[in-house]
């Protein structure tokens, strides 16, 4: 925001994108030790061993979610500091409604995937947004489009 406001857009484009990995690697750091770890969390939060089965694979899910959510959120900060708050908004739209929604009734009930399902259709929804604002912070950033807010 700082650098938008100075109009310094080479220094705005590089922290921005610097916030955008530095958000990806802490929450892969945080995935990682559900994906390493998944029986001694689910133990840590007092999972009974019978709901174990179930649990595990969806803190593998969870893994993958915790990245794409990291990103998506900074990825609105950095958005709304570049002054570009309508296109986030509607990237979660689309990226929850008309992908995530659809994908999770389709895996959780359509496939019989149960909760499983329910949760890779939710993580679809964040990996779309997640890339949407990734490339639209792309685009603004380099001078190819003009902020929707303007």
């Amino acid at each position: 925001g700082w650098a938008v406001g100075a109009h310094d857009t080479p220094q705005a484009r590089r922290s921005g994108l610097m916030a955008f990995a530095t958000g990806a690697v802490v929450m892969a750091l945080g995935g990682l030790v559900f994906a390493l770890f998944p029986g001694h969390l689910a133990r840590l939060a007092g999972a009974p061993p019978d709901v174990m089965p179930l649990l595990l694979p969806l803190l593998m899910v969870s893994a993958i979610f915790q990245v794409f959510d990291g990103v998506q959120g900074v990825g609105a900060g950095v958005l709304r500091g570049a002054g570009e708050t309508r296109f986030t908004f509607l990237a979660n739209i689309v990226g929850h409604y008309a992908v995530g929604l659809p994908l999770t009734l389709l895996l959780g009930f359509g496939l019989g995937m149960g909760v499983l399902g329910i949760w890779w259709g939710l993580c679809a929804g964040l990996i779309t947004v997640a890339l949407a604002v990734l490339w639209r912070f792309w685009r603004v950033s380099a001078g190819t489009l003009r902020p929707l807010d303007q």
